[in-house]
């Protein structure tokens, strides 16, 4: 419990970002994280930074609607060379209602993999992070599908396919509003939602049957 370092302060502005969410990516000596505020457009960043403290770079500035996300919720995802995430609010949706987006470790060819609609097909304002399984992402929506009560969704790596998998809704047998990012163990996803249950004070849930490689 000895030796507390500073390795960063954020300071916002173009350079830097502010008020950071979610956990840190490690990569070798190097830490992958996201900030809600800051950067070019005070939108939120992507950042790395060496674990000594050292090279802080923003890799990405969140641009916003109409081509981008905003204010990231969680962390992200590695896979391989390529770095997985969600924004809670912009999008292409006029609504801004939140993204999926994929990156490189480098910070090269940033995209935009799905833009949330809401509505019954679709999730809105995501929380946490994404999950890998099975060689696709799985994450949780705040807020959409059939009921408005969120969603837990499937979505390929290449940004195709989405599926809402489960619509939570609040029922005695069911949950709703995730605050946080699923758990892979084997083959299944294990969660939580903080309402819902028979008390409505949360659940703690289990998902199997994940379909196989896309």
């Amino acid at each position: 419990g000895t030796g507390y370092t500073h390795l960063h302060e954020f300071a916002g502005g173009v350079d830097d970002g502010a008020y950071p969410m979610g956990d840190l990516t490690r990569i070798g000596e190097v830490f992958y994280g996201m900030t809600t505020q800051g950067g070019a457009n005070n939108l939120g960043t992507v950042f790395r930074v060496n674990a000594e403290g050292t090279g802080h770079t923003n890799l990405h500035s969140f641009a916003g609607y109409p081509h981008d996300g905003a204010g990231p919720p969680g962390s992200l995802t590695l896979d391989g060379s390529t770095l997985y995430g969600m924004t809670q609010q912009g999008g292409t949706n006029p609504k801004k209602l939140g993204t999926v987006f994929r990156m490189r470790t480098d910070g090269s060819d940033y995209s935009v993999l799905h833009s949330f609609g809401g509505g019954a097909g679709d999730g809105a304002t995501p929380l946490g992070s994404l999950t890998l399984a099975n060689g696709a992402l799985y994450g949780m929506t705040s807020v959409g599908g059939a009921s408005n009560y969120c969603v837990l969704f499937r979505l390929n790596t290449d940004g195709t396919g989405y599926t809402n998998v489960h619509t939570f809704t609040v029922s005695p047998g069911d949950g709703s509003g995730p605050r946080g990012s699923l758990v892979l163990e084997g083959a299944t996803l294990y969660g939580m939602t903080y309402y819902g249950g028979t008390g409505n004070k949360g659940v703690m849930f289990a998902l199997t049957g994940l379909p196989e490689s896309p």
